[in-house]
């Protein structure tokens, strides 16, 4: 979905994990490629845009009371996460995994950044694989990764430039629906 250079995501369509009818999509930062190919109910937040925060639904069901949206959407199943939040994603992702709303989500897309300017120092990749083991550890899964070359930083070791930015795709092998 998108443009793969940057900002493109890869969406599992196998029948176990594509979007089906009334598929949900919450999005720090999508684009309307989705809504196009599955016609998901989106809803992105963008808190880089010019708003405080822009809440925007590119597709609705109908059917659906706007009183009751948000408490409707915490009893359905979050088809698709994705999160671009430029670094944030090392503060956001630990207490999403420890409050436990990791476990319904079907698809999971995000952008790591492990830097967005300079060498990171080794606290920052050890925290980086330990987010990585603990989204393994609940039943998450790559399926897709790929380096975004927009995003590089001159490394200490041997003055060679390095990807800081990963936008991996996960499927949570452990999503059993409620």
């Amino acid at each position: 979905m998108g443009n793969l250079d940057d900002g493109g995501w890869d969406i599992c369509d196998d029948l176990a994990y594509r979007p089906g009818k009334n598929c949900l999509v919450y999005s720090f930062g999508f684009d309307d490629a989705i809504v196009k190919k599955y016609g998901c109910e989106v809803h992105s937040f963008d808190p880089s845009s010019r708003d405080i925060v822009q809440v925007k639904v590119l597709s609705t069901d109908d059917d659906n009371d706007d009183d009751n949206d948000n408490d409707d959407d915490a009893r359905r199943t979050i088809d698709i996460l994705k999160i671009d939040i430029e670094e944030w994603e090392w503060l956001a992702l630990p207490e999403m995994i420890k409050s436990g709303v990791m476990s319904q989500i079907r698809q999971f897309d995000v952008e790591l950044h492990i830097t967005l300017k300079i060498e990171p120092n080794k606290n920052k990749y050890f925290l980086g694989l330990s987010t990585l083991k603990d989204l393994y550890d609940i039943g998450f899964r790559i399926f897709w990764t790929h380096r975004n070359v927009s995003c590089k930083f001159n490394s200490r070791v041997g003055s060679v430039t390095r990807c800081g930015c990963h936008e991996v795709s996960f499927i949570n092998v452990n999503y059993k629906p409620k």
